[in-house]
């Protein structure tokens, strides 16, 4: 399989970005709150699921 046909998926991509935006969200928070890691960690999976769960579905075939 070559890189071009390497495609990322819409909701991989989606979980992929709000998941590390939670993170920011987290950081800048803590900052201000004690937030325990296991809050953290949690709100990461929390917002990369429910992201991945709305993004659109692409079903498309790709080329040979």
């Amino acid at each position: 399989m070559t890189a071009s046909k390497l495609i990322l998926h819409p909701k991989v991509a989606a979980g992929g970005i709000a998941g590390a935006l939670s993170v920011c969200v987290v950081y800048v928070v803590g900052h201000y709150v004690s937030v325990p890691p296991e809050v953290a960690s949690a709100v990461t999976v929390i917002v990369g699921g429910v992201a991945g769960y709305f993004a659109p579905w692409v079903a498309k075939v790709q080329p040979k």
